[in-house]
């Protein structure tokens, strides 16, 4: 057995090889005297390192999420290995409660993300179907217990039948052959199936007479009390409510001419005068706090008088120096022109315009600025108090 051995002292004499610690020698020197055969000895000083032992590699697994080693505790799912933090769902990326995960196409699943995204709906409940699932083969699912015939009710798993190439009802054999013999008849436009006796026909729509009916209340419709919107059918009344107007006054549905006004609506025989009651009409009324009154109650009530021509103000009236106006009778009492964009000045309280009042000789104008200055500085005075 072969050994390293250093060599603890020095050699001597002449021509050694080694000659102790700080020796030039490096070349190991072999002994042939008592020591075994082909080993090998190195002087004092030699640069002499171990060789470095070498490990063995161990070759950890890759988790199938991240790529990376999984050095500790490994999952091992659907022939596949993970991080115990990968191990979630594709979708909401939380941990599978209880473990349990559904592999499609290759990813795993929590329970209901899987089945919110690739489960069928039930063409009757239209809800998710969990388990097993009927496939018509027309992109049409169903939960077992609800793939019945439409006509008969018979279920339908494990019997032959007949999908309606235009409804996509599902039939029985036997009631497929009735329907077929009964083409002839025609079919209703509310449940698609066919009428066989009395039927109701409505803008060339048919009905069974049990089906024109109004879908809010249920009384029996007539040719003078029915209206339709999108498939369904009311009478007058719960049309007017859900698709009309309400009267404010009598809080009913309006159906035919209404009236407008007051951001309101009223069947035209209850826009009436709030004191006399007598008929008004959208463009002939006048409003007060949201009341409606006719020409001669509101002046009686409310009415202003003019300061210029003494007739009734009934709209649109200006106040100047706590006296009324008509827009129309607001003119500047120098050169009577209508004071239209409302720049003006008073002057021996009397309203002037700006050109009238800049002829006005520069003393007087500087009168005049003097004292709006000081009323100005009288009102705040006051408003302070």
């Amino acid at each position: 057995m072969s050994a390293l051995v250093f060599f603890a002292g020095g050699f001597s004499g002449p021509g050694a090889n080694f000659s102790g610690p700080g020796g030039r020698g490096t070349t190991p020197m072999t002994n042939n005297g008592g020591l075994s055969q082909g080993v090998t000895i190195y002087g004092p000083g030699s640069r002499y390192q171990p060789p470095p032992q070498q490990m063995p590699e161990i070759e950890y697994p890759k988790c199938d999420a991240c790529g990376k080693d999984i050095m500790g505790e490994t999952i091992n799912a659907a022939n596949k290995k993970f991080h115990p933090q990968h191990f979630v769902c594709e979708i909401c990326s939380q941990p599978f409660p209880g473990g349990r995960f559904i592999d499609y196409n290759g990813k795993l699943f929590c329970e209901v993300d899987y089945f919110d995204m690739y489960s069928k709906k039930c063409q009757i409940c239209k809800e998710l179907i969990r388990g097993e699932t009927v496939d018509t083969g027309e992109g049409i699912y169903f939960h077992p217990q609800h793939f019945c015939c439409v006509m008969c009710g018979l279920s339908l798993p494990g019997v032959r039948y007949k999908l309606h190439p235009e409804t996509k009802e599902s039939y029985c054999n036997p009631c497929w052959e009735k329907l077929n013999v009964r083409q002839d008849n025609h079919m209703c436009s509310r449940c698609k199936r066919p009428i066989i006796g009395k039927f109701v026909l409505m803008n060339g729509l048919y009905l069974h007479p049990e089906h024109y009916r109004c879908v809010d209340c249920g009384i029996e419709l007539s040719p003078d009390n029915v209206r339709e919107h999108e498939n369904d059918l009311y009478c007058l009344i719960h049309y007017a409510a859900l698709f009309r107007k309400i009267c404010n006054k009598c809080q009913k549905p309006i159906v035919g001419r209404l009236v407008t006004a007051l951001g309101k609506t009223w069947h035209p025989e209850h826009f009436n005068c709030t004191v006399c009651s007598i008929d008004l009409n959208e463009e002939d009324f006048y409003e007060n706090e949201g009341k409606q009154y006719c020409k001669e109650h509101y002046v009686l009530l409310f009415g202003k008088y003019c300061a210029t021509c003494g007739d009734p103000i009934l709209r649109d009236g200006i106040i100047f120096m706590e006296k009324d106006y008509h827009i129309r009778c607001f003119k500047c009492t120098k050169c009577e022109d209508q004071l239209k964009d409302g720049r003006f000045i008073e002057w021996d309280s009397q309203p002037m315009c700006i050109p009238c009042y800049d002829k006005l000789p520069s003393k007087v104008r500087k009168q005049v600025e003097k004292r709006k200055k000081g009323e100005q500085k009288a009102k705040k005075e006051r408003e302070k108090n």
